[in-house]
């Protein structure tokens, strides 16, 4: 027996859909989900490459003022 999530699961009234059940079960559909964790990993990706971006400016910034080197 699976214990995958699916739309409705949970659904103890017998309804055929969420317009159709009065228990409050889940009916998102499980793709919905996947893009949320999708999501979540590239948003913690994106922060982390922005913050070595960072790094990286500071850096160059700080070798320019070291060295004398004028853009």
């Amino acid at each position: 027996m699976s214990e995958e999530y699916y739309a409705g699961k949970g659904c103890e009234c017998y309804a055929y859909g969420e317009s159709e059940c009065s228990c409050n079960a889940d009916w998102t559909d499980p793709r919905i989900y996947e893009l949320e964790k999708q999501f979540e990993k590239y948003k913690k990706e994106n922060q982390h490459l922005k913050n070595e971006i960072q790094k990286l400016t500071n850096q160059l910034a700080s070798s320019e003022i070291k060295y004398g080197i004028n853009s």
